[in-house]
This record gives C-alpha cells, sequence and structure tokens, in this order.
C-alpha cells in the first residue's frame, strides 16, 4: 500500500514568489524575466513538498527553453481543482521542454494533477499544471461549509 504524503495549507502566490527568487537567475541569463501574477487569496491544499519541487522544476525548464521574453505565471483555483499556468511569448523549444517535462508528469501523478503543454501559431507557450486541492479557493472556512454567518469588520463572526 502507498502511503501519501500529508496535505498542507498553501498560498500559491506566495509558494510561487518563494520559487521565483531561486529561479529569476537563470531567466536573467537567457534574456528573460518572471511575472508573477497569481492571486493574493488563492489557497489549495495539498503536499507542499512535491508541489514546490513540481513548480520549481517548471520554472526551471521555461527558463532555460525560452529566450528574450517575459515569463508570465498565473494561477486560478476552482471546484476542488487549481491550475498554475506559466506562458512565454516568444517561440520556445517545444522539444526541450516536453523532454524536460517526463520526470514531471510521475510528481504530477502524485498531486493527482496533470500537465499540458500548448503552442499558439509557434509563437506563444503555455504549460498548465492542473491539480486536485480539497480547498482550492480562497473563501473563509465557515464559508466553505455553506453557513451564512457574517463578519463584523474586524474579522470575528457574528
Amino acid at each position: 500500500m502507498r502511503c501519501h504524503p500529508a496535505s498542507t495549507t498553501i498560498n500559491l502566490q506566495q509558494l510561487i514568489n518563494r520559487l521565483l527568487v531561486f529561479y529569476n537567475p537563470v531567466a536573467t541569463k537567457q534574456k528573460c524575466y518572471f511575472i508573477n501574477a497569481a492571486g493574493h487569496g488563492l489557497y489549495v491544499n495539498t503536499h507542499a513538498e512535491s508541489l514546490g519541487t513540481l513548480l520549481g522544476s517548471l520554472f526551471y525548464i521555461v527558463a532555460r527553453c525560452s529566450h528574450d521574453t517575459p515569463i508570465l505565471v498565473t494561477a486560478a483555483c476552482y471546484n476542488e481543482r487549481a491550475a498554475v499556468s506559466v506562458q512565454c511569448s516568444s517561440k520556445a523549444d517545444s522539444y526541450r521542454i516536453l523532454h524536460g517535462f517526463q520526470h514531471l508528469q510521475i510528481l504530477s501523478k502524485e498531486l493527482n494533477g496533470s500537465l499540458d503543454v500548448s503552442n499558439y501559431e509557434n509563437r506563444e507557450t503555455t504549460i498548465t499544471f492542473n491539480f486536485s486541492s480539497r480547498i482550492a479557493n480562497s473563501a473563509p472556512e465557515f464559508m466553505k461549509k455553506g453557513e451564512t454567518n457574517t463578519m463584523n469588520q474586524s474579522g470575528t463572526r457574528l
């Protein structure tokens, strides 16, 4: 029987910010830079170490395969799924990107996720990692349970 790692609540924007500190120098060597456009209130519940490893590898691969372009990172949460997308505006070397993803496919399955690479007219490449999250939204806990309680201005439930 396979042991599944414990899930923790993670702020996606903060995780992405921490990772980009390490991968911006790689992008800079390729005359690229990252833009983190993930929203402030996006939280997911998943295995933090696996998600960090996967996103870090994804950022590294995209930075190494891109040239002279901004690299846009976005995130969205819906129902019990979350997605992180990385988009570069220049023609990226799709073969090198796909080759680099081979090890990420295994890790994505551990997070109940999948990777998708799309290329628009050979000018714009988007890589999306879609994965499971039990609390993939930014609503406070009592709202997730469907309660109708209200809060005062200090955030205390009435």
